[in-house]
């Protein structure tokens, strides 16, 4: 897994700055790790 593309590869907060950008290649990358689990498992998403 990729970690997010911020200077520590962690999520920011919307203080001064906007918050972090998170793109489609991520999300999906999470979805279908997550998925793989779930089958790993033998369960069914929800």
């Amino acid at each position: 897994m990729h970690p997010i593309d911020t200077q520590d590869g962690c999520f920011m907060t919307a203080s001064a700055t906007l918050g972090t950008v998170v793109t489609v290649a991520w999300l999906n990358q999470i979805q279908a790790e997550l998925l793989a689990v779930l089958q790993e498992a033998r369960t069914k998403p929800v």
